[in-house]
């Protein structure tokens, strides 16, 4: 595979500091000096760089992931939950890059549309038309520009890199050619169906703690593990209720058990925690396959929207916009503000569409049992398979 050309053991190695590596591509938007450029060489890598190159380049990095005939039955299975918790941070972080890289397009025609509003500006004042005020405000917004345009390009370097790191790339490797722009959105979402009971078979965390607590209630009485769990059931209801708002000053109370109970059988206690865990665990898992979907069909109707309404919406204004400019109805600052209000409805719907396919590959982790992180305010990031049980 191209890909895969710049691994022989034959080529110097990331670890050696004089193996020689080709500068960083630096280019200022705000027209200060910056180092000599060069010439970048081409990686071999075949274009577009796909997710399915970056799980192989990031395998080849782990000899750890590869099966063995002599393997177990539960070696292979913790193998393959490793490799789609893998594929899960490559699939992320291909989406953040490519979408980076499609937004700095967006923000990139704004600053240039900024930048003809000041050039107008300036002849305008030149031509005795018009004061200071207008032309200062029109260099205020493309300054601005130009400082977005620099965020922009560094989160889509910061982005790429992030992809990078987590293939082992380096070197003149590294120089990827990613798709301009990010999968098509899909005409239908996908359904609900039965995500709770697949992400539950799928859960290997599960597997095991359900096997524990298997093996633990084996060895007690079923008749008493039953009436333990009928004293912990009282003395949780008749533990005092705390004030919440007075944390502070009045502290929880644990529940206490019966006096008469004297110490639990330590069996039963571990065959009540063990199958306690592997309830809270399947809630968990319940809970993210919910959530995750959620998410997903969330995303997939803004996305929609975005594309489908708000981004004609402003592609038609602007349309109109310049007609009634051809026919001098309107000034060249309304045509001006319908052009950057359509390239922000632009930014918006490749946001949208990015926030709908990393909504897409979570949901299709957490079916294949990945363990996934949600935030309240940005998409959810992949937890080691291992921490699906703190979840």
């Amino acid at each position: 595979m191209a890909a895969t050309s710049g691994c022989s053991w034959a080529q110097p190695l990331a670890s050696d500091p004089a193996a020689p590596v080709p500068g960083v591509p630096y280019a200022s938007v705000f027209g200060a000096p910056v180092a000599p450029s060069h010439t970048e060489p081409k990686s071999g890598l075949v274009a577009p760089f796909t997710p399915q190159q970056a799980l192989q380049l990031a395998l080849l990095k782990q000899p750890g992931l590869f099966i063995t005939p002599q393997m177990t039955a539960q070696e292979k299975d913790d193998i393959l939950a490793a490799i789609h918790q893998l594929a899960h941070r490559l699939d992320r972080a291909w989406i953040e890059a490519v979408a980076a890289q499609q937004a700095l397009g967006t923000v990139r025609q704004m600053h240039e549309a900024a930048q003809t509003a000041a050039e107008l500006a300036q002849r305008m004042v030149k031509a005795g038309n018009w004061s200071q005020v207008p032309l200062l405000q029109a260099k205020v917004l493309a300054s601005a520009s130009a400082t977005q345009v620099a965020q922009a390009q560094l989160q889509a370097f910061s982005a790429q890199e992030k992809l990078i790191q987590l293939t082992g790339l380096w070197g003149t490797q590294t120089h990827i050619d990613l798709p301009a722009q990010l999968p098509k959105l899909p005409v239908a979402p996908l359904p609900w169906a039965n995500a709770e009971t697949q992400a539950l078979q799928n859960q290997r965390a599960l597997a095991t703690a359900t096997f524990n607590a298997r093996h633990a209630q084996a060895q007690v009485n079923p008749q008493d593990t039953g009436a333990l769990h009928k004293t912990l059931v009282a003395a949780t209801a008749a533990q005092a209720p705390s004030p919440l708002l007075a944390l502070a000053t009045v502290p929880l109370s644990a529940p206490v058990l019966p006096a008469n109970l004297g110490r639990p059988n330590p069996a039963l206690m571990e065959a009540l925690t063990e199958q306690a865990h592997a309830d809270m665990l399947a809630a968990n898992i319940r809970s993210q396959a919910r959530e995750a979907w959620f998410r997903y069909r969330s995303a997939w109707d803004v996305a929609h929207h975005q594309r489908d309404v708000v981004l004609p919406l402003s592609t038609a204004l602007q349309e109109e916009t310049q007609l009634r400019y051809n026919g001098m109805l309107q000034s060249t600052w309304e045509l001006l503000a319908s052009a950057r209000a359509r390239l922000d409805s632009v930014h918006a719907a490749t946001l949208a569409q990015r926030d709908f396919w990393l909504a897409h590959t979570d949901f299709q982790a957490v079916l294949a049992g990945v363990a996934v992180t949600f935030s309240p305010t940005s998409g959810p990031k992949s937890n080691g398979a291992n921490d699906a049980q703190g979840h």
